[in-house]
C-alpha cells in the first residue's frame, strides 16, 4: 500500500475518497494542498495505467485548513462532476438580505450543485481547475 503507515490505520471504510484523502496526506496535504492533490491524482492515474484501468479518476474536492478553502475539479477524461463556489458575501446579501442573520461576512462555500433560491449566483468551477479562497490581508 502506498498510504504512509502513520495514516493507514485511520482508514476505517472502503470508499475511494477515503483512500484518496489518505494518499493526499501521504503526499503532503498538510503543508502543500495543491501539490499533494496533484501528486495523489498523478499516482492514481499512474496505477490505473499500470493495471489497464480505462476509467481512472473523477474527483471534486473541497479542502480547508480553517483559513484557506481549496476546491478541485478534475477528471482523467475531462468530464469531472460539477463543482461550484459561492458568491462573495456582499453579492449574497444583495440577493438575500436575510442571509446577514445567518452567514458571516467572510463565509464561502464549495458545493457540488448550486443551492438556495439564487442558484444563478453560484459560480461553476471549470474542468481541470483549482480555486483558492482565503481572507485578504
Amino acid at each position: 500500500m502506498n498510504v504512509a503507515p502513520e495514516y493507514f490505520g485511520n482508514i476505517m471504510g472502503t470508499t475511494d475518497s477515503e483512500v484518496m484523502f489518505h494518499l493526499a496526506l501521504t503526499f503532503g496535504l498538510e503543508v502543500d494542498p495543491p501539490g499533494a492533490v496533484a501528486r495523489m491524482a498523478g499516482f492514481i492515474e499512474k496505477m490505473a495505467l499500470k493495471y489497464e484501468v480505462p476509467e481512472t479518476l473523477w474527483m471534486t474536492l473541497g479542502i480547508s485548513d480553517g483559513k484557506t478553502l481549496y476546491g478541485f475539479r478534475y477528471a482523467s477524461d475531462g468530464a469531472a462532476p460539477t463543482l461550484y463556489y459561492s458568491p462573495d458575501s456582499e453579492e449574497l446579501f444583495r440577493l438575500n438580505p436575510a442571509a446577514r442573520e445567518h452567514i458571516g461576512p467572510k463565509a464561502r462555500a464549495i458545493v457540488s450543485e448550486p443551492v438556495g433560491i439564487h442558484k444563478e449566483a453560484w459560480k461553476e468551477i471549470p474542468q481541470s481547475t483549482m480555486v483558492v479562497v482565503r481572507e485578504e490581508k
